[in-house]
């Protein structure tokens, strides 16, 4: 399993609130993005990304990474 490495915040620059972000394994980019975390993952999967990290993008100031 690949590690968590300081997480760049920019790769959420522009995504609303509340919506789930699947980030390649290698943290460079996202993979895919969507209302529920099926379809953000789904969508990673489209883009050739099988195990991403998943995060919902903060509400309140915080997040939730899986």
């Amino acid at each position: 399993m690949t590690a968590i490495k300081t997480f760049n915040q920019e790769l959420l620059s522009g995504i609303p609130a509340g919506m789930w972000v699947a980030i390649s394994q290698d943290q460079t980019r996202v993979a895919g993005k969507g209302l529920t975390i099926d379809d953000a993952l789904a969508e990673a999967r489209r883009n050739g990304e099988e195990k991403p990290f998943v995060i919902r993008v903060p509400e309140n100031g915080t997040a939730l990474i899986l």
